[in-house]
């Protein structure tokens, strides 16, 4: 794809995308975004700067116009990385968005994190000890598009093992086996 309006992505991405500057998808990007909007898993990696955020953002976003009752998780291992990454998200849903979201962080108001969670979001961003922890906060009902963010070599094993201790809670969910198979 050579442009982000041959992608057939809904009228309102496209002219965020449009305000915004995006006109031609990045490498990681053009493979990425066709791939995932099919609704099959990536994994993407590429330097720092080359739009891998924006690789995984549109297709869930996508996903999330598609699908009223989906609500998405993306997991990073740093608050300040989980506050870019729900930065990007903003300025592509645009102002007028119904997409409600909720990030998730330490170090942040507990209190004003569980409000968010009252308003019901469909886009939940933040750190896996924090969206995994609090027993205050109930467990989305679907949560159908997972993201880790920065899952590389360097990333700590306590990111990568609570990644996956969430992606098996959330796999049960999804897909309910039909024996007791624990």
């Amino acid at each position: 794809m050579k442009t982000f309006s041959e992608m057939g992505l809904p009228e309102s991405l496209r002219h965020t995308l449009t305000h915004l500057n995006f006109v031609a998808p990045t490498p990681i990007q053009a493979k990425a975004i066709p791939i995932a909007l099919r609704g099959n898993d990536i994994l993407g990696s590429a330097q720092t700067g080359t739009g891998k955020t924006v690789a995984f953002a549109i297709p869930l976003i996508v996903n999330l116009y598609n699908k009223q009752n989906n609500t998405a998780l993306v997991m990073t291992p740093t608050r300040e990385l989980a506050s870019q990454v729900m930065s990007q998200f903003a300025s592509l849903l645009g102002k007028k968005t119904k997409i409600r979201s909720a990030l998730l962080i330490g170090g942040d108001s507990m209190f004003k994190q569980l409000n968010q969670l009252k308003n019901k979001p469909r886009l939940i961003v933040g750190t896996p000890a924090i969206a995994s922890s609090p027993r205050e906060i109930p467990p989305p009902i679907l949560i159908m598009p997972l993201v880790a963010e920065a899952v590389t070599p360097i990333s700590s094993i306590s990111f990568e093992t609570k990644v996956i201790s969430i992606a098996a809670v959330l796999f049960r969910t999804r897909y309910k086996p039909d024996c007791d198979c624990d």
